[in-house]
């Protein structure tokens, strides 16, 4: 409830590869969250569970503190280039969220 996707997800000036990303089925509230991996400057990363039991994790950056640093263009550059990552060795993403106070990278 109240989570939508990341704004910049449109088929306007994306390359085909962006265009063939596909998101998951889950919605973030549907997400069960587990232990913190790890924190940062910006946000936190926990491990997160789906309801059919896939194991992922869940980056939740802090939208005040990425707005007050001025690091916008930088989250939406890291989003459009995880969509293309395809590669065994790198993370993949999954779906991206967002809430009043956070962004996430599933």
């Amino acid at each position: 409830a109240g989570y939508s996707s990341v704004k910049g997800s449109d088929s306007v000036g994306l390359s085909g590869a962006e265009k063939k990303w596909k998101r998951s089925k889950w919605g973030l509230e549907e997400l069960s969250k587990g232990k913190i991996l790890g924190k940062g400057s910006f946000g936190v990363v926990r491990i997160v569970t789906s309801p059919d039991g896939e194991v992922f994790a869940l980056k939740g950056v802090a939208k005040k503190q990425v707005v007050m640093d001025g690091q916008q263009p930088h989250i939406v550059s890291e989003k459009r280039v995880m969509q293309v990552l395809d590669h065994p060795f790198l993370v993949k993403l999954f779906n991206t969220y967002v809430d009043k106070s956070c962004v996430y990278f599933l």
